[in-house]
């Protein structure tokens, strides 16, 4: 992986000195010291081009601080979230978390049901029985794209 992909710490603590200086979305994975620096963000943190994610980093976002009367989000578009991910990003206290996914299984979406937020996956197009009825029994929305059907959007899944 080229170095110039990788978010460290220096660069976190540049975005966190001037959030206008660094666009986040060109990384594709991040120092566990920069996710450390990055967990003291107030707010949304929208690291659209993250492909990895250990568990550690995971753990350290999830502490990002909501700010009181704004829409908080954490948002992943390119990131397809390992089980263990996916248990430390639950924990996180903002409004919304966001993927870019194309399917979910059950074990995934059992640990993001801990979420209490709304959760948008993606553009998945396909839910089984015991993965539709697990989002549906969740708090908060689930979104998949567009249409809103009991608790979670919709548009393209398929019966």
């Amino acid at each position: 992986m080229s170095k110039k992909n990788i978010l460290t710490l220096e660069i976190a603590e540049k975005f966190l000195n001037d959030n206008d200086s660094v666009v986040l979305k060109k990384f594709t994975s991040l120092e566990d010291a920069a996710a450390e620096a990055l967990s003291k963000c107030k707010g949304s943190l929208y690291l659209d081009g993250l492909t990895t994610l250990s568990k550690d980093a995971a753990s350290l976002l999830a502490k990002v601080a909501p700010l009181p009367g704004e829409f908080n989000c954490l948002k992943f578009h390119s990131l397809i979230p390992s089980i263990e991910v996916a248990k430390q990003l639950a924990k996180y206290k903002g409004e919304q978390i966001c993927f870019g996914l194309r399917s979910v299984d059950l074990p995934f979406v059992k640990e993001m049901a801990q979420f209490q937020g709304h959760l948008w996956l993606g553009e998945v197009s396909q839910l089984d029985d015991d993965v539709a009825g697990k989002l549906a029994t969740r708090g908060g929305g689930a979104y998949f794209g567009g249409a809103y059907f009991n608790g979670a959007y919709l548009d393209g899944v398929q019966e």
